[in-house]
């Protein structure tokens, strides 16, 4: 593989990644409120370890390729922060 396809893959999928996280940042607060602690409890983890897999990803990149991720990416740690504190 290509060394621009394979960057290619890796900002799609830091890209998917960080869209599922912010839905199961989502979906923990929706069923903690719902009732569903053990629920919220599994999809925050989840979240966290999704967000652990786009640093790795992010890593990997050119400095350049990654500067556009770091607010996003900022964006992220604080939703699953607060909706720790949140549903903590």
């Amino acid at each position: 593989m290509s060394h621009r396809l394979q960057e290619k893959v890796r900002l799609d999928l830091i890209e998917a990644d960080v869209d599922m996280a912010f839905a199961l940042v989502d979906d923990a607060r929706e069923e903690f409120y719902e009732g569903d602690r053990l629920f919220a409890e599994r999809a925050l983890k989840d979240a966290k370890r999704v967000l652990h897999d786009i640093d790795i990803r992010l890593r990997l990149l050119e400095p350049e390729r990654m500067l556009p991720f770091t607010p996003l990416i900022d964006e992220l740690r604080k939703f699953i922060n607060l909706a720790e504190a949140e549903c903590g």
